[in-house]
């Protein structure tokens, strides 16, 4: 693409056949637009969006490139605290096929893989909108188990206890890293900005 401005953009309009809706896991009619390194599975860490019914919105994307200098490449990784793509099987470890997200490794991935984990350890199973590797699905059995346990996995430190009873005494360590999973020396960041307004429909006869 070699210009910019909304005429150049994507653009779409969605039909969310609002009657057919059943229960979801939000209170809220509409979607909901997730943007993230192709390469990174959409967990919770990745910028997102909410759009209503009869809305239109205008999102506008920037982003936003971390680069590490080139000299830190000779540095001992334990050192420098991050890791290259390149050379991540070496550092990690290369049975990145037998985890939740296969692709390659990031410090998302890592996260998503070890949020995953900690469900299945906990109560069996994997919810659906995780990548299977044969793991029995979630399904309505599993809720109180789910429930009872969110705050053991869906937080940004996955594997510690920080629900709202535990948390005044929680004690992290700023040299650890949650799962030990190593943070990457080159990744990208999105930034979105969002206009919006009511989307009214004139029939043209």
């Amino acid at each position: 693409m070699t210009s910019c401005g909304y005429q150049s953009g994507l653009s779409m309009v969605l039909n969310l056949d609002i009657e057919n809706y059943d229960a979801g896991i939000m209170e809220s009619v509409g979607v909901k637009i997730t943007l993230h390194d192709p390469y990174d599975y959409p967990d919770y860490d990745a910028p997102s969006k909410f759009i209503g019914v009869n809305k239109y919105a205008f999102l506008s994307i920037k982003p936003v490139e971390m680069r590490s200098a080139t000299d830190i490449t000779y540095l001992d990784p334990n050192l420098r605290q991050c890791v290259f793509h390149s050379e991540a099987n070496e550092i990690i470890g290369n049975d990145w096929n037998q985890h939740f997200v296969p692709v390659k490794y990031s410090f998302i991935n890592c996260l998503t893989n070890c949020r995953a984990s900690l469900i299945k350890n906990i109560c069996g199973c994997i919810p659906y909108y995780y990548p299977q590797n044969n793991t029995r699905v979630c399904d309505l059995r599993d809720i109180e188990c789910l429930e009872t346990y969110k705050f053991w996995y869906d937080t940004s430190w996955p594997g510690m206890d920080l629900s709202p009873k535990a948390l005044p005494h929680v004690k992290l360590d700023g040299y650890e890293r949650p799962c030990a999973c190593t943070p990457d020396c080159n990744f990208y960041r999105y930034v979105i900005e969002n206009s919006a307004g009511d989307f009214t429909y004139t029939d043209p006869r």
